[in-house]
């Protein structure tokens, strides 16, 4: 019996605060990528408020079962808050996609992902800077990135398969 209570208790509380959790959300639809026909795979991630759309693949002359050949990018697009355009804000050091990536307060992490030649068993951090150019601020095998205010921790697993990565 009170466990149906606590039960009944819990889902009251849920449907006062749902009205209240989405007056908090703003939906609106973004721009499309300035990529035709899209992106597959790219690092998303959020930096200072913007979204930061990186790198990705696609077949940009015909679809793959036309003969079309797979292409991989390496430009760094930034959809400020407000804004209703993309904006191309650099480029990363080479063209890759299919990896892992995570928002922090210090950038994005990118976390691996391929081209048409390898995989890669690396990670960096992605910031964007107005004053500066994007660049590559580290680069490691592992990566553990703690901020004092939030801790985080970013943590990678390699699929046991008996080959490097």
């Amino acid at each position: 019996m009170t466990r149906r209570w606590l039960l009944a208790l819990a889902a009251l509380a849920l449907a006062a605060a749902l009205p209240r959790a989405q007056e908090r959300l703003r939906w609106r639809e973004l721009p499309s990528l300035p990529d035709t026909p899209g992106l597959g795979g790219p690092f998303v991630g959020v930096h200072r408020g913007d979204l930061v759309v990186a790198g990705g693949a696609n077949f940009p002359d015909a679809p793959p079962w036309q003969g079309g050949r797979k292409a991989w990018h390496d430009r760094v697009y930034v959809l400020d808050r407000d804004a209703d355009a993309w904006r191309l804000a650099g480029r990363l050091p080479a063209a890759r996609a299919y990896g892992g990536c995570a928002s922090t307060s210090y950038g994005i992490a990118l976390l691996g992902g391929n081209d048409a030649e390898r995989t890669y068993a690396d990670c960096s951090l992605l910031t964007i800077d107005e004053t500066k150019p994007i660049e590559q601020v580290v680069a490691f095998k592992i990566i553990d990135i703690v901020d004092v205010r939030k801790p985080i921790a970013v943590y990678i697993c390699q699929q046991a398969t008996g080959r490097p990565l």
